[in-house]
């Protein structure tokens, strides 16, 4: 028996079953590709039927609007739950089940375990103060060869320069917060962030929000 073809309601009740629920709800490991072809078949349709006006062409760009609004909260909903799962796990708060995960979601997954697993032994390690010392000390080095009595001065300037440098590279990272991230617990501490908050956190916490697109550091220059 031959799989039936992928559906708006299909995209749909996928969306609503993710709404409604704070895990992960299960979904064809194939869910996304055919999702993927359903948006470029409507694309299609629509590019053929640009020039005729009429209620058909207008119900299908409608539709395609709606399709690719709906594909991707459904994605950004569930990297948002694969994120933050990512994080308990990897501090041993619980442990996750990849049972409903797509197989790319689940190398998504691991990714973001070893991403902070190697962050944590970095930090535990004390490398990136190691590396805070070495961007640091060449330039106070080279200026007290060349002008002696500027010694002074650069005792002041330098706490800033390395300053700036740990916020870059050290351990907490100042972030602003562009989407809304559901409510998780990080140690002793329980974050409910909320779009447009700027706050310090943890550099290995900062990343997996950047990189999902949660978050976006906050330059100083």
């Amino acid at each position: 028996m031959s799989k039936e073809e992928f559906q708006f309601q299909d995209l749909v009740d996928a969306l609503e079953r993710e709404k409604g629920s704070r895990t992960l709800q299960e979904l064809e490991d194939d869910f996304f590709s055919d999702m993927r072809n359903f948006i470029g078949t409507l694309e299609e349709e629509v590019s053929q039927n640009s020039q005729d006006i009429n209620a058909f062409s207008k119900m299908g760009f409608d539709q395609l609007l709606k399709a690719k609004s709906m594909s991707d909260s459904l994605i950004n909903l569930r990297l948002k739950k694969i994120s933050i799962a990512a994080v308990h796990q990897q501090m041993g708060v619980k442990k996750v089940d990849t049972e409903y995960m797509t197989h790319r979601e689940k190398e998504l997954f691991n990714d973001i375990k070893d991403l902070l697993s190697e962050a944590k032994g970095e930090l535990t390690a004390g490398e990136y103060r190691r590396k805070t010392r070495e961007k640091a000390t060449p330039k106070p080095q080279k200026k007290t060869m060349e002008e002696p009595k500027e010694e002074i001065p650069e005792e002041k300037t330098t706490p800033k320069v390395q300053e700036k440098v740990q916020n870059e590279v050290g351990e907490e990272l100042l972030v602003h917060i562009v989407e809304d991230v559901p409510t998780f617990v990080d140690m002793e501490t329980t974050y409910s962030l909320k779009k447009e908050d700027v706050v310090t956190l943890r550099l290995d916490l900062a990343k997996v929000l950047i990189s999902r697109g949660l978050a976006r550091k906050v330059d100083f220059s």
